[in-house]
């Protein structure tokens, strides 16, 4: 017999407890003996993070901060000195220290996700990644003293840099005020973190909600957290062709191959547009062997092609065979009004 939730729950609270331990004398340390350090001026750091582990779309909401950061500084060349940063850690990365992310890099060496953003945004961004964060803004602003502002990617417990403004990102269907902490739950840190973000977003909202449940959302944020709070669902943009023919219309469906925490809202989508599709499910950045190409390959049936993520795409861009077509989706925040 299978055990129930509750009773793997009861079995797991004694670690729940070690990990609460922790978790409470690393906040204590940063919150009372730790000499905060503010990030080197006049950078102005902006936190994007969460409380839970993965999934909540940290990735599509930094596009679109950096989106509404560029608005104000139109680009005049191609070679236009950047304005602003993206640091990451750049998680699954092989390589350690600073390093700088370029377009011919390998998610390997600097990370899928900050070569992702990489690609879909121009030379008034530049991107690193670096374990250590203040390390990583010391040599940005060595760099590029003509930077106004660093966006810091999941950073939201990298407590040695004392940002300007913090954004904590958590999804509709596992808002952090309802989750536990590790390992029964998803949450890195207590609910009570939330007190350190200026701003909350609600994520992978429905298109519609009754106006009852996201007052009800409002007011148990606001048991831990004076922030701001918004609400945003993901918007998927028209499928791209990124490599082989590029006429959808040559395809009866797609292998819709993920690597991705949460593949739930992508799915969703595709069979609300009612896209025919079969899906290779594999983990959250995950890096694609020969075995694992081989057997999307051995998937492919008739008319099909590949269809995955532009995260996932900058996994598997160099092992798909040339001769194999391959479709993104892409996605980005809508926010609500």
């Amino acid at each position: 017999m299978v055990p129930s939730f509750k009773l793997i729950r009861w079995l797991l609270f004694p670690f729940l407890l070690i990990y609460a331990v922790i978790v409470w004398i690393r906040n204590l340390y940063f919150d009372y003996l730790w000499i905060k350090r503010r990030c080197v001026p006049p950078l102005y750091c902006i936190v994007v993070g969460n409380l839970s582990t993965g999934g909540t779309g940290k990735t599509p909401f930094v596009l679109h901060l950096l989106k509404r950061e560029l608005a104000d500084f139109p680009q005049v060349e191609n070679n236009q000195k950047p304005i602003i940063a993206v640091l990451s850690r750049g998680y699954g990365r092989s390589s350690t220290g600073f390093r700088y992310v370029k377009s011919s890099d390998s998610h390997l060496d600097v990370g899928d996700e900050p070569l992702m953003m990489r690609n879909l945004t121009d030379s008034r961004v530049v991107f690193a990644v670096c374990e250590d964060r203040m390390k990583g803004l010391e040599i940005l602003k060595t760099d590029h003293p003509h930077l106004t502002k660093v966006i810091l990617d999941d950073a939201f417990q990298h407590r040695a840099v004392h940002a300007n403004e913090y954004f904590l990102l958590t999804t509709f269907d596992k808002p952090f005020f309802s989750d536990y902490l590790l390992p029964v739950g998803r949450l890195r840190e207590f609910r009570n973190g939330a007190s350190r973000a200026n701003h909350v977003v609600i994520t992978k909202c429905p298109q519609h909600f009754p106006e009852s449940l996201k007052n009800e959302m409002l007011n148990e944020c606001a048991k831990y957290t004076n922030a701001d709070v918004s609400f945003a669902r993901l918007e998927y943009g028209e499928i791209l062709c990124v490599q082989g023919d590029s006429q959808l219309k040559n395809y009866n469906n797609f292998l819709l191959v993920t690597g991705i925490a949460n593949f739930f809202p992508l799915t969703d989508y595709l069979l609300q547009e009612n896209i025919s599709f079969e899906h290779l499910a594999f983990p959250d950045h995950k890096n694609f062997s020969p075995a694992d190409i081989n057997n999307i390959l051995k998937s492919l049936e008739g008319n099909q092609a590949i269809l995955t993520t532009e995260k996932d795409w900058v996994r598997l861009r160099n092992l798909v065979p040339g001769k194999v077509s391959v479709f993104v989706q892409p996605v980005h925040h809508v926010f609500d009004s």
